[in-house]
């Protein structure tokens, strides 16, 4: 039963270890990299009044 629970500690360790970046870059930074603003049409932005829920409905 102690092993078990100094297994589950080291685990424990471990994982929060990686996730602070100890063992090199963290993984939650490899997905973060900087967008550039894309370009909208312009043309195809459509402005009106606003509808009321039950004309949204009929749509």
């Amino acid at each position: 039963m102690r092993f078990l629970f100094l297994l589950i500690v080291v685990a424990n360790a471990a994982v929060f270890a990686l996730g602070q970046g100890v063992f090199g870059q963290a993984p939650f930074y490899q997905g973060l990299q900087a967008n550039q603003p894309k370009e909208i049409n312009a043309q195809a932005v459509r402005l009106g009044q606003p509808q009321t829920p039950g004309q949204a409905a009929q749509q």
